[in-house]
């Protein structure tokens, strides 16, 4: 059952969607030329915010005197255990619903970030909402830094596409992103632009983004992980049950013909995205 509070698509308590989450963390941050991609280099950095931080990765590595929030007391949990394991006193993480006004003063921090809030964020009005809230507590001259795709995951493999399509709709008709073709895309990247001007910010920033996980890439291995943890976990909360009438049977079987397809040596996908950073103007 999908995590009901914050209207997240998957379980955020589900010991799979942690694993799942170290695993994006670490091909993101790397498909997109590190943490720092997007922020400027004049930009002064004291505190840092990452919402919906998940396991706290990005947070870690950034290593500055900031927090992180996120809903799941199981991912704030597992962020603090790395942070004292890592000795890292300079970070902190707290639990938190970004759907509802956070608890820190106005300018609190120097830059803002989140990543993939397209799949916890319904309607325009959420995503307005939050913008306004992020507004709020940075500092003027502060950056907010959104990370966002479309579900544009383009391969080589009949089983991997299908297994989108059903996710996008699924999605879709739960009120996830803007598609104005039944979920064929997300829809998110090209309307983050106008909602960060609308919401005061100027925009700073808006590049793409690639992750390659075909067969021959380094990152093959995160992409077939990223992938199985994906639709299996979809599955096992019957996001697809509504879509087909294919019985959940019909659907483990797309995912092992997925797999299958995965580990050929012609195998070839890429997944697509943009960085998007605005800037709230000085005073």
């Amino acid at each position: 059952m999908q995590h009901q509070k914050n209207g997240y698509i998957l379980d955020s308590e589900n010991p799979t969607e942690l694993a799942r989450l170290i695993i994006l963390d670490h091909a993101m941050t790397e498909s997109q030329g590190g943490i720092m991609a997007g922020i400027p280099a004049d930009l002064v950095l004291q505190n840092v915010l990452d919402l919906a931080c998940g396991p706290g990765g990005w947070v870690l590595d950034m290593a500055f005197e900031h927090p992180g929030v996120d809903i799941s007391q199981s991912m704030i949990e597992y962020a603090c255990a790395r942070a004292r394991s890592q000795q890292l006193l300079n970070a902190s993480f707290g639990v938190m619903d970004i759907t509802e006004p956070l608890d820190f003063g106005d300018g609190t921090f120097d830059l803002i970030n989140a990543r993939f809030l397209v799949g916890v964020l319904r309607g325009e009005q959420q995503w307005a909402t939050l913008l306004a809230e992020c507004f709020r507590l940075l500092r003027p001259g502060g950056i907010l830094r959104l990370v966002e795709s479309d579900g544009l995951l383009v391969s080589t493999s009949r089983s991997l596409a299908c297994l989108q399509q059903l996710l996008l709709r699924a999605m879709h008709k739960r009120g996830y992103g803007f598609s104005v073709d039944g979920g064929a895309t997300l829809s998110i990247t090209p309307v983050l632009p106008r909602m960060l001007r609308q919401a005061g910010f100027a925009l700073h920033v808006l590049t793409p983004w690639i992750f390659d996980l075909s067969s021959t890439s380094i990152h093959w291995s995160e992409g077939f992980d990223l992938c199985r943890v994906t639709y299996e976990l979809a599955a096992e909360l019957r996001l697809f049950d509504e879509l087909s009438r294919d019985t959940a049977e019909d659907v483990r079987e797309i995912i092992r013909d997925m797999l299958i397809e995965m580990q050929q040596e012609s195998f070839c996908c890429l997944s697509y995205g943009a960085l998007v950073s605005g800037r709230k103007p000085m005073k």
